[in-house]
């Protein structure tokens, strides 16, 4: 079952090069992650991002992690479809934080828009045409 999202706390990007991830809270206040990773491929000796792989949602918990020291993208994982990753954004934007809180990145509203896209395209790489 898909948690729920009752408050927003950030959407950032990764420094792998176009990973997304959204940390939600659920009505008890269990932290989740959705996770959009990306897929390099390699052109001309460098890595570049292709496309993102399927989504996914990360257990905050840190239990569920190898060691409670590991970074909350390393709790366990389960996979969604496209949509129900869209559906997951639309409400974090509903409960998004407000602008003066900590929590929240100053390009919030900046990656939270291309973590949409991600999703609108179901993960497929940008078109050279745009």
């Amino acid at each position: 079952m898909l948690p729920k999202v009752s408050q927003t706390a950030n959407v950032e990007e990764i420094r792998d090069g176009g990973s997304w991830a959204a940390v939600f809270l659920d009505p008890s206040g269990h932290q989740y992650v959705l996770f959009l990773q990306v897929k390099h491929t390699e052109q001309g000796g460098f890595l570049t991002p292709k496309q993102h792989l399927a989504p996914v949602i990360i257990d905050g918990d840190p239990s569920t992690r190898p060691t409670p020291n590991h970074s909350v993208l390393a709790g366990l994982k389960t996979p969604i479809t496209w949509e129900q990753a869209r559906n997951l954004l639309s409400d974090m934007a509903a409960n998004k934080p407000s602008e003066v809180d900590p929590r929240r990145s100053f390009r919030f509203d900046d990656w939270l828009r291309e973590m949409t896209e991600v999703a609108n395209r179901e993960g497929a790489p940008v078109s050279d045409k745009q």
